[in-house]
Order: C-alpha cells, then structure tokens, then sequence
C-alpha cells in the first residue's frame, strides 16, 4: 500500500461523491473507482457502499479512516522535516569560541538574522581553547569556530575567513596617574604590571599584546593571566594591573575602569571563522553563509 491511496480513500471519505473527488484529485473519475476498489482488495474490505446514489462509508470504512488520515499527517509531516533539514532550516549547530567573540557587536547581529531565517535550528555555544577547538572541529565535536589571531597553521580539512576586525584599547585604574590621558604610548606603561590572557605562546590576544609591547620596545611585567577578557577589565577596575583589550570589550563598564586609545600604530585584533573544508550539514552551510556576508 502506497500513500496515493491513502490520499484517495480520504479525499473520496471527505467528499463522499466520485466525481468531486476526481476533480480535487486531478484524475478521471473511472480511475479513481478503480484504485478504491484496488485498495479495498488489498485490505479485504469494504470501505464504502452505494445505495440511492449515495455514496456512504461502511463502518469499517470509518475506522479505516482515522488511521488514514493520522499515516497522512505523519507522512506529510516527515516530508516537511526533511524538506527543512536539506534547505538548513533545522537542526542543530555547535558552534566554539573564544570568550572574546561574545563581545564582539557582529556576532550577536548575525546570530539575531540567522535566527529569522533558520527559527528551527539550535546553535549551542561554547567557550573553548583554540587548539582545542581544531581539535573538535577535526572529531566533528564542534560545526564552526571563531578564534582571535594569531592561531598558527590550520590543520589540514579546515579553512579560514575573516570575521572581523577592530582596534585595542587599554584598560586601566581611573585613579593610575595616565588615565586622564586621552591617548597614550603603550611604553609609557613599561613599568606597570600587566593583565595577560593565559594563551599559549604564539597564540591569541596573549601573543597580540606580547607583540604589541615589543613594537613598543618592552617586555610586559605580568601580574596576572587570565582566561577571559572579561577578567582583564574587572582587576584593571580593581587596580591590579594594566590591559589591552578589544575595543568592543569597552561595553563592559565596570565603576573604577578606564579605556584609553593608544597613540601607538597597532595592528588591528581580528576574529576569524574556522570550519570543515568539507561541510555536509545543510544547517552548518547556511549558518556559514549568514556569518561569512560583507
């Protein structure tokens, strides 16, 4: 038994007149007759009968119809699902990032406009180390990563495009004797204590600011290395220390806190997307086309 017959025997238990269910149906009436009495054949039923030109369901016919029409609705729910899921429309992301990127103003935005187009897709988000998260993307554990340059050399399978870009600022005690300075040389800071984020070397915003005190001609004294940018902000309010951060970390405007734009000419702190060369996820592939749009 197919579903064209399903649909045949409820259109016809709907209209209970052949020649309308042909018309609704888009076949001749003669083989609509014909497959009915296929399928009442094949079940060994009869579903309707005739009598003064009235077409009326038999009891069995009735309770045949209910579970007709309940495989229907299944079927043609199924049929939706998988429609939705081929065009990304639903399903699920995993998506890894380093702490910073939450920050960033473009990714909530693009979060926001896939979300208007994909409702039925989930996106489950993850702070995750950047080598780690090569790893994942590698064991198909994550879908998509945005990492903070410099990351290295990607592992073979995985490509690279640039999310964003946008300057440094430095974070430091209202009270520190530059803060009323509304730019500054990073050297002027040499003899202060720094705030670093805990990366690897060669690695992130840790190596960012490593590089950027080096152009400036000093080698930072670290205080304290933290995991998140967020961190930075709050023992800078606290007068722990010194920081270069993101300039969209300035949204995080803790009482004591100040940003100040460095004189220097530094360059930019960028957020790049890493993902499978080879992508197969109708849902992954749409979320990619949303983030990667100029």
């Amino acid at each position: 038994m197919d579903f064209k017959h399903l649909r045949y025997f409820v259109t016809l238990a709907e209209e209970l007149h052949m020649g309308r269910a042909a018309e609704m149906l888009l076949i001749a009436q003669p083989a609509l007759s014909q497959q009915i009495k296929a399928l009442e054949e094949r079940l060994d039923v009869r579903l309707f009968v005739r009598a003064n030109r009235r077409l009326t369901l038999t009891q069995a016919g009735v309770a045949f119809e209910q579970k007709a029409r309940l495989a229907l609705q299944i079927a043609e729910s199924g049929v939706r699902e998988a429609q939705r899921t081929a065009r990304g429309e639903q399903g699920t992301v995993a998506m890894g990032h380093v702490a910073s990127a939450m920050l960033n103003g473009l990714l909530p935005e693009r979060l926001n406009q896939f979300h208007r187009i994909a409702p039925r897709v989930t996106i489950g988000l993850s702070p995750y180390p950047v080598d780690a998260m090569f790893k994942a993307l590698a064991d198909e554990i994550l879908d998509v990563a945005i990492v903070r340059a410099p990351y290295g050399l990607l592992p073979d399978g995985l490509e690279q495009q640039l999310f964003s870009r946008e300057p440094l600022l430095i974070a430091l005690h209202h009270l520190h004797p530059l803060a009323a300075e509304s730019r500054l040389p990073l050297e002027a800071l040499a003899q202060d204590e720094w705030l670093l984020m805990d990366d690897k070397p060669g690695i992130g915003l840790g190596q960012e600011v490593q590089d950027a005190c080096a152009q400036a001609g000093f080698t930072p004294q670290v205080a304290q290395q933290v995991r998140d940018v967020a961190s930075i902000v709050s023992l800078a309010a606290a007068g722990l220390g010194v920081g270069l951060v993101p300039a969209s970390v300035s949204v995080i405007q803790l009482p004591g806190v100040r940003f100040i734009v460095p004189q220097n000419t530094l360059k930019e702190s960028e957020l790049w997307l890493v993902y499978r060369r080879f992508e197969h996820s109708p849902a992954v592939k749409k979320l990619l086309s949303v983030l990667m749009k100029r």
